[in-house]
């Protein structure tokens, strides 16, 4: 995120800059796999150096592991800028635990996270939209997983 100032530093070690709260004035995100205009060698007049430590906007994910508890945590949503600039998490939440409780799979919850989404495009930016859905289902002995993902 443009505001790290973990991420700030490497992207201005890189020759770039964060201003208007975004990567060049433009990104909103520190690290994606496309967006190849901001990476080596398509910013090779602004870099010095050919190598994934001179780009502005780095592949290398970011990374953060929680531990689940069993029968505490329910669903699991994992989803791109696009669905958490227009949708705000609590509402996300509601929203899937309501279509898990309902009985229905999780492929409906990611389709209805699509759809919330699509509702306010000015929020996303018209940005694509990426989300896996997970219903856990705890036992005594581990977790059955239905999942469902996909990107419009």
């Amino acid at each position: 995120v443009p505001n790290d100032p973990v991420e700030v530093g490497r992207i201005e070690d890189a020759g770039g800059q964060i201003f208007y709260g975004r990567v060049l004035g433009v990104l909103n995100i520190t690290r994606a796999l496309g967006d190849h205009v901001f990476k080596f060698p398509f910013n090779r007049d602004a870099v010095s150096r050919a190598d994934v430590e001179s780009d502005f906007l780095s592949a290398s994910p970011h990374v953060v592991a929680i531990e689940l508890v069993p029968r505490v945590h329910s669903v699991l949503i994992v989803a791109s800028d696009g669905l958490w600039n227009s949708v705000p998490e609590l509402v996300a939440v509601k929203m899937v635990g309501e279509i898990m409780e309902s009985g229905q799979p999780a492929r409906a919850a990611a389709d209805a996270l699509i759809h919330c989404a699509s509702k306010n495009r000015e929020g996303s930016g018209g940005d694509n939209v990426t989300r896996v859905v997970a219903f856990l289902h705890w036992s005594d002995s581990s977790a059955e997983v239905g999942a469902a993902s996909g990107s419009r």
